[in-house]
Parts: C-alpha cells; structure tokens; sequence
C-alpha cells in the first residue's frame, strides 16, 4: 500500500485500499468478534477468562499467519519488552505468576504485530473503532441495568459507583473515556442519521463514564477533549461540537432524573430513552442550522471559551458527584494510601533493581516491604510495576515503547487529514496516562484495546511514510510456532484450571480421593502454580498419604518460597517429622516475609511454645531458649505497634475521609487471648527455668 502526499505532506490517497474500500478482511472480522465480547467476561482479570480469550485469539492467528513485517520502533520496543519478561522468568521469585505475566504479554504483542500488519484501509480502523464502541454501550447498559435492579450481575456496582463488568469502578471510568473518545472520531468523520445515533451512543457512554465516579478519569476528561478540539479539522470539529452539545443537552434533561431514580430504588430506562431521545433531535437541529443553513466556520478560541463556560454549569450536579469532584486533592485516604503503596514499591525496586522480580514480584513481595497491613494484589501503577517485575532494562524499553508511539502519532498527525486517528491516539495518551495511578492493564481488556489502537497507529505511521520505512520480516513459520506454543500453554492451564475447581467442588463434598485425583491432574496442567500444588498437599495430608503431601509442598515451595500456606504446611510436617532446625529456618523466613501478619505472630508464638513445652522435661535449657523465643517476638510485636502507631498519626494527618472501618486493625498487629496468654506463661516459664 502507498499513501500519494501533497506538497505540504499531507496523505491525499492510498493506492491499494481504493478498489477494496467496502471490504473487510476475514480475519479482522474475527478478530472484531472476539474484541467486542471480551470486556464482557469480568474485563478479562481473571485467569480463567484470560485463558479462554487467549486460546480463541490463538486459533484465529493460526488461520491468519503472514508474514509478519517489523517496520517501526514501536515493533522493535514491543518485541524487546515482551522478550525481557520471558528471559526474567527464569529469575523470577513466583514462576507461576511470572509465566501469566509472559503469556498475558506475548499475546498483547502478538495482537499487536498482527493487527498493525493486516490493516489496509481507513474503514478497517473505523470497523475496529465502532466494535469497540459497541461493546463499551453495552458494557454501560448492562451497569445500568445492575443500577435500576433489571438483573443482578455480581460486582457491577459498588458502594454507588458504577463498575460493569469490569467489576472495578476506576477502571471501568477510564475504559469507557478511551471509547467515547473513538466515538468522537468516527462523528467526525461521518454525516446525517450515523452521526445522530452515534451521538445518542455518546451520550450514554458519557452518563456511564460519569457513573464510574472515578476521580482519575474525570480529571482526564477535560484535558482529552481540549486535545480533540486543538487537533481536529474544522469539519470534524463542527461535528464533534455538534455532539458535545447535543449529548450535554441530553445529560442535563435526564441525569437528576436518573441519578435520583438510583438513589430510591427505582428504574430510569425511561430517563435515559428520553435522554437518547433529545441528543439524536439536538444534533439534527444543530446539524441542519449550523451546516446546512449558516454554514459557520468554527474558530478554536471560541469553542474552547464555551466549554470554559460550560464548566459554570456544574454546580447544578447533584451533591454526590460535587462531594465526588471537591473530593480531588493530595489529603484524601486513596491518594496517601497510593503513595504509601508507590513508597513501598521503590524499596521492592531498590533490591531488584536491575533484572526485576519476575511477573507478579509487587503481589509476592509486597508483604515483606509494606508500610502497614494494607491488602492489594497490585501496585496500582503500571510504570512501577513493570520497573518492579523486569527491572531497570524493561522500562527502558517501555519507555521506549512510548515515546516511539508518541513520535509516531506526531507524524501521523502533521501528515493526515484523518480525524479518527487523532481520536485513535487521544484515546490511547488518556488510557496509558491513566494507568499511572491504577492497575487498570492488569485487566486483559483494557491491555487489548490500548495495544490495538497503537496497532492503529503504527499501521497510519507506515501508510504515511511507505517508501521510506526500512522493513524486516518475521517468517509466517516462525509466527505460527510461537502461536501454537501459546496456545498450548494456554490450553494445558486453562484445563488445569477446570480440573483443580473439580477438585475443590469434590473436596466440599468431602469425596477425598475423587479430589486428589482432580488436584493431580490441575498441578500437572498448570505446573507452575504453587497454590495447586499446596491444596493438592493438604488434601493428601489429610487423607493419609504424608510422603507425596511433604514432596508436593517442597515443590510448591520451590516455584515460589514466600508462598505463605505452602511455609506454614512446611513447618508443621518439618516439625512433625522431628526435622527442628528445618522447621525452625523456615519459621524465621516466614516471619521475615511477613512482619505485619497477625496469623504470623500467632503460628509464630504456637511453634515455639509448644516445642518450650515439649522440652521441659527432657531439656529444660533448650525448653527455656523457646520460651525466651516467645518473649522476644512478643517485645517484637510491642515495638511494631509502636512505630505504627506514629505512622498511623502522620500518614492521616489531615485526611478527613479516613474510612475507620478499615483502618482499624491494620495499624498494629493484632494477638488474640490464647496467643497472649502463651507470652505470659512463657515470661513465667523464663524466670522459672
């Protein structure tokens, strides 16, 4: 394909696309399908969805191999980053987290090398776009849907706050801005009816974007949209003013009706029809009058004036989302708790620097280096959290990644007329600037559509510069090996998956034998999960078969040493088995590991006790060193709650939305009566022995 270019560099036609302009391409059909439906199964965060998604894209690249051509930094970048996470599997501290992440990875840059190599046509890009699109309005309906009480989808809305099927509300806010975004670009360049429904479309993405109340995304917005009005060209501007009107006109007829709705209990389908409703009449009007009859050239000053003014217009919101947006400022509990978790990722950082931990070092780790007891399976960044899982050399290379996609979108920007890509990389900025305060990419959707619409980008960044791009290529042989492994991969942990939730259904059921059978065959699919491999033991153990518990825990404990339950099955058949000094090691680890557990200091305190009392007999200077043990993690214990307590005084200073609910007990570590009562008797036992 081949872009002719006029004398100020601009694309005015590309060559091979002309006589196959209505045509699009089998395999991007495909891969439209499987884009569209996979927000919906829980935004793809969790293994089992991802799986699924995974082996379905693998099927469909297989039926598509090419050639695959290496034409831009953006594919070098891509092709080092996803290289770097499988060479620092071989390093990582939880190999089973560490091959997800490689496997998440290589499919997102697969998805990437294939789109950005099969894409033809502008049409192909808006195919994409409105799949995209209309996925997002359906994900929104169905929030809403959950929000009037139609039906019950479990997650869909939390305290208040919409989160559809992604199930996490800042998430979902962000995802449904990058789609209304590419709404805006396909209005742009578009005419009569499809624009009016597509602005209808617009609104109800914005009302659910506006229900996400995700604090991130709203203050993304404004600046999104004052990027789209600065690079649009006058038509699509007049367009996208149009409809930015049009779906402001919508919001405001319908929103307090449908906002108080939710509020007793109620259904607002009707509001919202109402709302579609006048959008679709609104821009009709504003589309006759403004093009058709007055035929205004818009000038940037003055829109960008009105929505300036427009912004008066929000003290009329309703106090929930006034209390939400006054709410945005450095002294709120999310944000301090942020930096305390960004805090702690700079010591993980500092002790791996270079080659990283692995996928999934910040959820292996984060317990050892924590400030106080908070839970989170993510760091909520994505920059630290690469910087954390594959070092110093992988983000370099993401951040290479990034600028080369920013020099890209510059160019494609100089040189093309088209307004949807600069919906396309609008979308994707707002996307990737939002992964900077949460973990929203560890939600395979959200990795999909980002690495699709840089597809898009890479694919007008070649159309633009075609002649004078050096290109090398990755044989089609070499890109349906590195396919089929994925999916073998993928297929093998999928059933594993399958087969370990057999094995917990026939556990309940209290059918022993059937569940080891089942846990087997899991921990063999899925070879890497130390998890499996723990329940496997246990359930071995408790049916008698101790040797293959004790060989089944050491390997989980070889995939992953700091896994909490495979150290504690550990110490006890250690202890068991009369191996003290082995058991011992570990339980000093596992105190190392986890310093601000409370079931640390309770299996802690248990273990030494209980080896005191077993000696007082037969050993009475060893008895006392256990006891002594006991009093000296107990003074331990005393002065942690100590340092958190001053840590509690500073860290909420000033922060007046502390939920005490939850920070109650994770300023100190908690002993229960029968541990404490231990202590006691074991300062006793001291002075006696």
């Amino acid at each position: 394909m081949r872009c002719i270019l006029d004398e100020r560099g601009y694309c005015l036609m590309q060559i091979e696309c002309s006589e196959k302009h209505n045509n699009i391409d089998l395999g991007i059909l495909l891969l439209g399908i499987v884009l569209f439906l996979n927000p919906f199964f829980r935004g793809l965060f969790f293994e089992k969805e991802m799986y699924i998604a995974i082996i379905v894209l693998a099927v469909i690249f297989v039926f598509n191999l090419r050639e695959i051509d290496l034409y831009s930094f953006i594919h070098y970048f891509a092709l080092f980053f996803g290289f770097i996470y499988l060479v620092n599997f071989i390093f990582a501290i939880d190999r089973g987290k560490a091959i997800y992440e490689v496997i998440k990875n290589s499919t997102y840059i697969l998805l990437f090398m294939i789109i950005s190599n099969k894409l033809k046509c502008d049409n192909q890009i808006s195919f994409l776009n409105l799949v995209f699109v209309l996925s997002g309005l359906i994900v929104v309906l169905i929030g809403f849907s959950v929000l009037f009480g139609t039906f019950v989808y479990k997650g869909a809305i939390q305290e208040g706050m919409m989160s559809s099927t992604f199930q996490y509300h800042n998430t979902f806010g962000a995802y449904i801005l990058g789609v209304f975004i590419l709404a805006l670009g396909e209005i742009s360049e578009r005419s009569s009816w499809q624009n009016y429904i597509l602005n209808g479309v617009a609104y109800i993405l914005f009302l659910g974007f506006v229900f996400s109340y995700s604090r991130g995304a709203w203050i993304l917005f404004p600046i999104s949209y004052l990027a789209i009005v600065l690079l649009l060209n006058n038509e699509g501007l007049m367009n996208v003013i149009i409809s930015f009107f049009s779906v402001i006109l919508g919001f405001a007829i319908s929103f307090l009706r449908i906002n108080k709705a939710v509020s007793s209990a109620k259904s607002g389908w009707l509001y919202i029809f109402i709302g579609f409703l006048a959008v679709i009449i609104m821009s009709f009007v504003l589309d006759v009058l403004f093009k058709r009859k007055l035929n205004i050239n818009i000038k940037r000053k003055y829109v960008i004036l009105s929505l300036l003014i427009l912004g008066i217009f929000a003290k009329f919101l309703p106090k929930s989302v006034l209390q939400r947006i006054s709410s945005i400022n450095l002294k709120t509990f999310t944000v301090v708790e942020r930096n305390v978790f960004y805090k702690d990722a700079l010591k993980i950082i500092k002790d791996y620097f270079v080659l990283g931990t692995g996928g999934g070092g910040w959820q292996t780790l984060y317990p050892q280096y924590q400030t106080y007891a908070y839970t989170t399976t993510q760091a909520h960044n994505y920059i630290i959290r690469v910087f954390i899982e594959v070092g110093i050399l992988g983000l370099i290379f993401l951040i290479g990644f990034y600028l080369s996609v920013l020099y890209s979108s510059f160019y494609v920007i100089k040189h093309s007329k088209d307004n949807r890509i600069v919906s396309v990389i609008v979308a994707v900025v707002v996307l990737v600037l939002h992964t900077f305060i949460d973990f929203d990419m560890a939600l395979g959707s959200y990795s999909v559509l980002v690495w699709t619409l840089v597809a898009m980008i890479a694919f007008k960044y070649r159309e633009i510069r075609n002649e004078s791009l050096k290109v090398k290529s990755v044989s089609s042989f070499a890109v349906g090996v590195f396919t089929v492994v994925l999916f073998m991969i993928s297929l093998a942990f999928g059933m594993g998956i399958l087969y370990y939730e057999k094995g917990v259904e026939n556990y309940r059921k209290e059918k022993y034998v059937d569940a080891i059978k089942y846990f087997e065959i899991a921990s063999k699919l899925k070879f890497f999960d130390a998890d499996y491999k723990v329940d496997l033991a246990k359930t071995q153990y408790y049916y008698g078969e101790l040797k293959k518990s004790r060989e089944n825990i050491e390997k989980a404990l070889k995939i992953n040493e700091r896994n909490e339950q495979a150290m504690i099955e550990a110490i006890r058949i250690y202890l068991e088995d009369r191996e003290v000094d082995k058991g011992l090691n570990l339980a000093d680890k596992y105190l190392k590991y986890y310093p601000l557990v409370d079931t640390t200091y309770v299996n802690y305190v248990n273990i030494y006790y209980t080896l005191g009392v077993s000696y007082i007999e037969k050993d009475r200077d060893k008895a006392k060193k256990y006891f002594e043990k006991v009093v000296k993690v107990a003074e331990g214990v005393e002065k942690i709650n100590k340092k958190l307590e001053i840590t509690k005084k500073e860290l909420l200073k000033g922060v007046k939305d502390v939920p005490e609910y939850y920070v109650k007990d994770r300023f100190r570590v908690n002993l229960d009566k029968n541990v404490l009562d231990k202590i006691n008797k074991s300062k006793l036992l001291v002075d006696v022995l």
